[in-house]
């Protein structure tokens, strides 16, 4: 008996390990593409923040970290001007005129005669919720001071989450350099949906994962389940951390917790989905919406996704043909039967769009146009965009390599479970997006989960770096 326990234990550790192995295989392209924008300045920023966090001893870090990172988002936002365009007029347009009790906007056509809230009636979510914020203070200012505090909470639960897998030196520094990384930084002047949603997404993971929090697993996971609806019904993505945490489970299963895991599946994909239905109907109830938060034409975001000309990005041509559902099912099929290396290509391109992260221009495309006013004085940000853009390139594939090394050390310890969810977050990710719609700006969520990781190859790199000394003393003696 005991040596069946025994073997069995054994094949279960060794599918973590197997499952964490084929993670680094398959992921092992995203810091590929970025080896020849590698230079000496973003490691140079690196070790400033490693110099700066070994050496100095912060009280109260959760709450220094706070500070810092809202106040230099503060600053961000007083002194770029991002005119909300695309998506983001859209749904502030329809926010205002909910806040002035017009509901006329749900049933309008925008941009070429779509009706863009009858077909992705799942964004009246956060236009609800916008509207609210707008009740404080009718300005687009409220809204952008909004995103500041969100990124600056998520900056802290970067470093809690970070404490929960590595040691505390390790996550001050991935928390310092999230912190000051020029995509998250200056992404807060747009007004997009994901900053709240991805608060609550990786507050619910903290919430799961923390040994701090003394909840019973029953309760962590219905309170994970519920924060993951919440967010959903203001960013229809929370499927992808629901399945990443399905899968961990999944993952753990053994004789001894096989009804735990089970029931704990249960009561996160019962909590969640009947929270989510509750909080549609709600919407149906108050005529808002006749389908609640619904996406009434489920194949656009993949027929655009496979669309080999755009690399599976957003284009015209499509959006015009997204009110027929029928259409847009027959030219995905006709897209997803292409050449197997034609698709294999565009796998690649897309990998490249998504995961550089780089989406500074959606901040920065009024002041590319017209210049920024700083201390009364015009200046053109031209070059300063383009040493921004590298600076930020160079930072993402610092910390894509830190996440490699940090996952392959993981292999030495039996596969914490902790760290086979974060994973799962970026696995499930890397894999939705090959297949549907992708945008620079998409990678702000999962970007959150890969500096949390990439405290693994700190850690890692100290104990490197340990090895060595002790080999060079040694030598010397």
């Amino acid at each position: 008996m005991g040596r069946n326990m025994g073997s069995f234990v054994i094949k279960k550790l060794q599918l973590k390990k197997l499952w964490i192995i084929f993670f680094l295989i398959i992921f092992f392209v995203v810091p590929l593409s970025f080896l020849d924008s590698i230079f000496k300045w973003p490691l140079l920023i690196f070790l400033f923040f490693t110099v700066i966090c070994y050496v100095s001893n912060i009280r109260n870090f959760s709450f220094f970290l706070f500070s810092v990172a809202f106040c230099i988002r503060l600053i961000i936002v007083l002194t770029i001007n991002t005119p909300p365009i695309s998506d983001f007029e859209c749904l502030l347009s329809a926010s205002q005129r909910l806040l002035e009790g017009d509901t006329s906007f749900v049933s309008e056509g925008f941009w070429g005669g779509v009706k863009y809230f009858q077909i992705w009636a799942y964004q009246l979510g956060y236009v609800v919720f916008q509207s609210g914020l707008l009740l404080v203070w009718n300005n687009i200012l409220m809204l952008q001071l909004f995103n500041c505090l969100m990124g600056a909470g998520t900056t802290v639960l970067v470093y809690l989450i970070a404490k929960e897998i590595s040691g505390e030196k390790a996550s001050e520094v991935v928390a310092l350099a999230y912190c000051f990384h020029l995509f998250p930084l200056t992404y807060v002047t747009v007004l997009s949906n994901q900053f709240v949603a991805t608060f609550l997404v990786f507050l619910g993971i903290y919430l799961l994962i923390s040994d701090k929090i003394i909840w019973s697993s029953y309760v962590k996971y219905g309170v994970c389940a519920s924060l993951l609806a919440l967010a959903n019904a203001l960013r229809p993505e929370s499927i992808i951390p629901l399945v990443a945490i399905w899968i961990s489970l999944l993952l753990t299963i053994s004789r001894t917790n096989i009804k735990e895991k089970v029931l704990l599946m249960m009561i996160l994909i019962g909590v969640y989905f009947g929270l989510k239905s509750i909080i549609s109907a709600l919407f149906i109830l108050t005529g808002l919406s006749s389908v609640g938060l619904a996406n009434m034409n489920p194949y656009y975001k993949f027929m655009v996704g496979l669309n080999y000309e755009t690399n599976g990005g957003w284009n015209e041509s499509d959006y015009m043909c997204c009110e027929n559902v029928q259409m847009c099912m027959e030219i995905m099929k006709q897209r997803i039967l292409q050449p197997l290396p034609q698709l294999v290509q565009l796998f690649f391109n897309k990998i490249k769009v998504f995961w550089e992260g780089g989406a500074l221009s959606w901040s920065f495309t009024d002041s590319l146009r017209n210049g920024m006013m700083l201390m009364g004085r015009r200046i053109d940000v031209s070059l300063i965009y383009v040493i921004c853009e590298h600076i930020n390139k160079c930072i993402t594939a610092i910390t894509y390599g830190l996440l490699m090394i940090g996952e392959i050390g993981t292999l030495q310890k039996n596969g914490n479970s902790k760290i086979v969810l974060l994973t799962n977050y970026i696995f499930v990710t890397f894999g939705v997006y090959l297949l549907i719609e992708v945008q620079s700006r998409y990678v702000y969520s999962v970007q959150v989960a890969v500096f949390i990781l990439a405290s693994l190859g700190m850690e890692e790199l100290v104990k490197i770096r340990k090895i060595i000394r002790q080999k060079i003393a040694s030598l010397l003696c």
